[in-house]
């Protein structure tokens, strides 16, 4: 039974994995990674932490310590979310609807919380959820389902009454190690790959999902 829904943020309530990959290619240029498109989805559903540990990993770097570079991505990404941020298509039809089915609602991100509280001031969303929870403060990131798990306990429901909504194949593994059903919304880009297949439902946008196709992923 469909009790508690979780959704991931970046590229699933806002279009944020653009910004994030301009702000990964603007300041890893300057420990000498020439990143793109294509490196930066490498690590898309990572936390910073364990995304900059997997570059530094690739080749080290010694003009900047791991948390500046930290801090200096996550500055530019809040100017650009000012800027540029939006939601994605469908986010407010979706969490109208869960909430008329009186289904609680949380937010669970590899984003730290100064990013999540940016972004759903940005799409003035937050009265949306029961919880929010960035997973910087878990012990393991996303793959690991460390993260989806603390949501559910908090939200005293068991993980097999859990739907994770996400769109990168790390948080996709996570929902699935934690036993939960899930809706994957893979980038235009990866739609068609067989490395997808294993979501209960995927979708290419929010605006596909109804009430109807989530109880039909319980049955």
């Amino acid at each position: 039974m469909i009790k508690h829904v979780i959704f991931d943020m970046d590229g699933v309530l806002i279009d944020s994995e653009p910004l994030w990959q301009l702000a990964e290619i603007d300041i890893f240029s300057t420990v000498g990674h020439d990143l793109n498109s294509e490196m930066c989805s490498q690590t898309t559903g990572m936390r910073m932490e364990d995304a900059i540990n997997y570059w530094y990993s690739k080749k080290s770097w010694k003009n900047k310590s791991k948390e500046t570079v930290s801090q200096e991505i996550v500055e530019k990404l809040i100017v650009l979310l000012k800027e540029q941020g939006e939601a994605m298509p469908g986010v407010i039809e979706i969490l109208d609807i869960l909430k008329d089915h009186k289904i609680t609602i949380s937010l669970c991100s590899s984003s730290s919380l100064k990013i999540i509280q940016e972004v759903v001031k940005k799409l003035d969303i937050v009265d949306y959820f029961e919880c929010i929870y960035s997973a910087e403060s878990a012990k393991y990131g996303k793959p690991h389902p460390e993260a989806f798990l603390t949501v559910a306990a908090k939200m005293n429901t068991e993980p097999q009454n859990c739907l994770v909504i996400e769109d990168s194949f790390n948080g996709m593994i996570a929902a699935k190690a934690a036993q939960m059903k899930l809706v994957g919304i893979p980038d235009h880009k990866y739609y068609n790959l067989s490395k997808f297949d294993f979501c209960d439902l995927k979708l290419r946008s929010l605006r596909e999902l109804n009430f109807d196709k989530i109880k039909q992923i319980f049955e």
